[in-house]
């Protein structure tokens, strides 16, 4: 699964990588679409690896972008953000 490549990458090049809209609906099941793409935000340089599962995708941002928030704030931010405002229910917190 991505998740265990994300951490990898991480740690072994010192990376930050955080999730996207899209990806950060999918690790907490808020998203019913199957991906087999998975994009994250670094500070390292734009990467594209592919996997039998499928392809990771990283995308530079700045670094205020994508450090000082863990990795668990970003996948809320992120996916409420992916959600808009008018999607958001009592249900899609509570799995959050």
């Amino acid at each position: 699964m991505a998740t265990e490549e994300v951490g990898a990458l991480s740690r072994d090049h010192q990376w930050t990588l955080i999730p996207d809209e899209n990806t950060s609906l999918n690790l907490p099941g808020l998203s019913t679409q199957v991906s087999d793409s998975w994009v994250y935000l670094t500070n390292g340089p734009n990467r594209l690896y592919e996997w039998s599962w499928g392809v990771l995708q990283l995308k530079k941002r700045s670094i205020k972008e994508t450090s000082g928030i863990s990795h668990r704030s970003a996948i809320v931010v992120h996916g409420l953000k992916g959600l808009g405002q008018e999607n958001i229910s009592e249900k899609t917190l509570s799995k959050l």
